[in-house]
């Protein structure tokens, strides 16, 4: 069963969504783009109910703020949350690997 995933990054990507999908063999539910606090803070409650299984941050686009807002919703809920720099499919790859969790 794939993994329900939260990409958050500063913009919706079909291709790059299709080629991780694929490639990793997760079922991306949602795609956030990091530019509006309130969206941030919304998903960060939709991660502490459990609505995601993983989460990937595209870091390079991210604020610090917002990352830590992700990241410690992610914490609470015992969700993984993985660094994946400009969430590229090889980056992301070996992000999940290097974190050991299974997509």
């Amino acid at each position: 069963e794939s993994q329900r995933t939260l990409v958050v990054s500063n913009r919706e990507d079909p291709h790059l969504r299709r080629q991780l999908s694929e490639g990793l063999g997760i079922d991306i539910v949602d795609w956030v783009s990091i530019d509006k606090t309130a969206t941030i803070a919304a998903k960060a409650e939709a991660i502490r109910q459990g609505c995601y299984d993983l989460v990937l941050l595209a870091t390079g686009f991210m604020k610090h703020s917002h990352e830590e807002l992700i990241r410690s919703a992610c914490r609470t809920a015992g969700i993984p949350s993985v660094r994946a720099n400009k969430c590229r499919l090889t980056g992301c790859a070996l992000a999940i690997l290097s974190h050991g969790v299974g997509a």
